[in-house]
């Protein structure tokens, strides 16, 4: 039997996925899926666990609130890795007080997800794993707005930071792109307390701006077509594929 995971997020469609990734790798065996603390530390006091996949933020007991009370009722941790959508120094921190082992920063690709969680059970240290996702998630942030800030994607509307946050999944994971409206579109507006067709409606506004005001030749050298006022705008997705095709273009030109 592999490492015994449960993977514990209140998304239907991410616990789904995970467990699909992870099952595929005999490393792991996933037994069991909960949508909320509740449920968890109702498996965890009757079962073993190797590995839990927590969320931070889920109804009726969130991540810290399960970490506190397993602590309370002295129910030995596994191997702890939160994925939440949260990023803040001082609250990764706390859940590492709390017992965490590794905090992962969501949208991550699942495909890289399974690899550092084999890294974590495998007993590198959490804070060498987790300080690593958080390094690549930020320079590949940096190089998503570099972009978006050339081509005249005005920062104040709320489909920059949508735009942001699909074309880093995207990168990370390009079959995303053949799931913007079932799976891309609806972990942006969980990550953002939105809805999938405000997402939408956002990220089409954003890129309408953009093609009115950035420069013909920009435009021209990112999308490797000309330009003019009869040329049809972008879609969404072909704006989101685009642009992260152009980021891993670059990143191998440029390898770390």
């Amino acid at each position: 039997m592999g490492i015994r995971t449960l993977i514990v997020d209140d998304n239907p469609v991410f616990c789904m996925e995970l467990e699909h990734v992870l099952q595929a790798d005999p490393f792991f065996t996933v037994t069991a899926v909960a949508h909320n603390g509740l449920e968890a530390l109702q498996y965890m006091g009757q079962y073993a666990v190797d590995l839990m996949v927590l969320d931070g933020i889920m109804p009726r007991m969130d991540g810290l609130a399960l970490l506190e009370e397993l602590a309370l009722q002295r129910i030995p941790l596994p191997k702890v890795a939160v994925v939440s959508a949260l990023e803040d120094d001082a609250l990764i921190r706390y859940y590492i007080q709390k017992g965490a082992h590794a905090f992962f920063i969501k949208p991550i690709s699942l495909d890289v997800l399974a690899g550092r969680l084999k890294a974590l059970c495998s007993h590198e240290r959490a804070d060498s794993v987790r300080m690593t996702a958080l390094r690549e998630d930020r320079a590949l942030d940096a190089q998503v707005v570099a972009l978006l800030h050339k081509i005249a994607v005005p920062p104040h509307v709320k489909g920059y930071r949508y735009l942001l946050d699909a074309i880093s999944m995207v990168v990370q994971d390009a079959q995303l792109i053949k799931s913007v409206t079932t799976v891309l579109y609806p972990a942006i507006a969980q990550r953002h307390d939105s809805k999938k067709e405000r997402v939408e409606r956002s990220m089409r506004h954003a890129i309408e701006l953009a093609w009115d005001r950035c420069r013909v030749e920009d435009m021209e050298e990112l999308f490797g077509y000309t330009v003019d006022a009869n040329k049809d705008k972008p879609t969404n997705s072909e704006f989101i594929a685009m642009l992260a095709d152009h980021i891993r273009l670059q990143q191998s030109k440029n390898p770390a």
